[in-house]
């Protein structure tokens, strides 16, 4: 048997035992990462040997374990994603608190694939600076990862510069004590934190017996994409079977699939995606939230990370649910649209466009509070007078093809990301979305053209650049994300 043919056949096996998903694009890499596995295991340098080791029918666990953290992919930071932490501080912690009026005060929280450690002492850190009563509370952050080697630097707590990037230097200084050129939790923090080895690709463990069970919240970022279909299927049905009702996922915004997590509702927050276990929201309030950024603005340029400060500590009271309220004097729709007034905004931007059917900007704001509000084909239709529109940014027509992909209009969509790619042929994330609609259609080889496209441009970044409209991640992350949309 061939050496390709050998790790064809490891690749699967990986994918069986550690759910673990290497393509063929990224054999070179599983061939580097097994030969490191087999030396520390004795097991030579034959890749077709190291075959048959993993085709026996009972690998001892300490050797599985050794493979595993090779294999393994655990780069993270603190303050990671700041629109799943905003959805975390202004909805998910406000809806608990409601739920929970005159019962036990119990929050449950599950980082799943913690990696070092950093995401569940973030979580535990905007609990902190969030609940102001938080003595009275009961809470509980499970933190889990496949890696002992991880689990044992998150329990320790210690980290260099490089989880920083995030950070505000205010927050380092509250929560973490300076030891030379490390920075440490403090026991505060740690005693917040539970840490437990557990493999999310394994399919018999159960939320009862795992400790899994009833959780509000449950953080799954950047893990499955690395997963088979099959694994990354059942991982969300479990996910599903974990959660209270009114329980969220909280997943990365390059791992949604509806495939993936169709047990759940999607929810749509401050220009993300969002799952959640109930079928309508705790709160009367709109299900679509987008942000405000109106054209003429000019675009973000692609910059080195900056620290995110946590919100204010307040109380959860003010943080309200229901945003409509009636306003007091003010008739701009911009200021309108900011203190989440979105009834009163379209009716100001209708009358606006009454007077000039021809203001783009007045009318994509109109489609954003339509979309806030849940009303997806009132904003499709104006979505539609945009279309032809010479006025907007290619941030905007990135935007107006979401609106078209959530009523999964995929023609418009495609029509609408290929308008934003000519007024910016190196707008990434407009690549990677039209490359997702075009394997959607069955239009696979154009798909693999924009992704290609899109690694090209991350190639000319530094490893560590952010790049714009993905929330934080960083270049060299994105490139892995393309190289796995590539294989799939």
């Amino acid at each position: 048997m061939s050496t390709h043919h050998c790790l064809i056949e490891i690749s699967e096996n990986v994918a069986r035992l550690l759910g673990l998903h290497y393509p063929e694009n990224r054999l070179k890499d599983l061939e580097r990462l097994v030969l490191l596995a087999a030396k520390e295991l004795n097991l030579g340098e034959d890749i077709c040997a190291i075959n048959d080791w993993l085709k026996a029918t009972q690998i001892p666990a300490s050797q599985l374990l050794v493979l595993s953290e090779q294999l393994r992919v655990g780069e993270t930071y603190f303050f990671r994603e700041e629109t799943a932490l905003k959805l975390f501080r202004e909805v998910v912690l406000p809806q608990i608190v409601e739920q929970r009026k005159g019962k036990e005060k119990q929050i449950r929280i599950w980082s799943a694939g913690c990696s070092s450690g950093e995401e569940p002492y973030t979580l535990a850190m905007l609990l902190l600076e969030t609940l102001p009563d938080i003595n009275d509370w009961k809470i509980s952050i499970l933190a889990t990862d496949i890696s002992l080697l991880a689990l044992n630097k998150a329990i320790h707590g210690k980290y260099t510069s490089w989880s920083f990037r995030q950070t505000d230097q205010a927050i380092k200084d509250k929560y973490f004590t300076t030891n030379g050129k490390e920075w440490e939790v403090i026991p505060q923090l740690k005693k917040m934190v539970t840490f437990e080895r557990l493999n999310l690709a394994e399919e018999l463990y159960d939320p009862a017996t795992s400790g899994t069970h009833c959780m509000d919240a449950i953080f799954c970022r950047n893990v499955l994409m690395y997963f088979t279909p099959e694994k990354a299927r059942a991982a969300g049905h479990r996910f599903y079977n974990s959660l209270v009702e009114n329980g969220w996922l909280i997943t990365s915004q390059v791992e949604l699939s509806e495939d993936y997590f169709s047990d759940f509702r999607r929810i749509n927050f401050s220009n993300g995606i969002f799952y959640q276990k109930s079928p309508k929201l705790l709160s009367p309030g709109p299900s679509y939230f987008f942000d405000i950024k109106m054209d003429g603005e000019e675009p973000k340029p692609i910059k080195k990370a900056q620290p995110i400060i946590p919100a204010k500590p307040k109380h959860l009271s003010s943080l309200p649910i229901e945003k409509h309220q009636e306003p007091i004097g003010i008739i701009d729709p911009v200021a309108l649209f900011k203190k989440g007034m979105y009834v009163q905004c379209a009716e100001q931007c209708l009358k606006t466009i009454q007077k000039n059917p021809d203001e783009s900007k007045i009318i994509l704001l109109l489609v954003k509070c339509y979309a806030n509000m849940g009303q997806l084909e009132n904003a499709g239709l104006w979505c539609k007078k945009l279309i032809n529109s010479n006025n907007l940014t290619s941030e905007s027509y990135h935007f107006i093809a979401t609106v078209f992909l959530e009523s999964n209009d995929f023609i418009l969509a495609e029509a609408t990301l290929r308008k934003a790619l000519y007024l910016d042929q190196n707008n990434v994330s407009a690549l990677i979305t039209l490359g997702n609609v075009l394997k959607r259609q069955g239009k696979k080889q154009g798909g693999m053209r924009c992704f290609e496209n899109a690694q090209e441009i991350l190639d000319s970044m530094d490893f560590d650049d952010v790049v714009p409209g993905f929330e934080g991640l960083t270049a060299g992350r994105i490139k892995e994300m393309v190289c796995m949309s590539i294989a799939n």
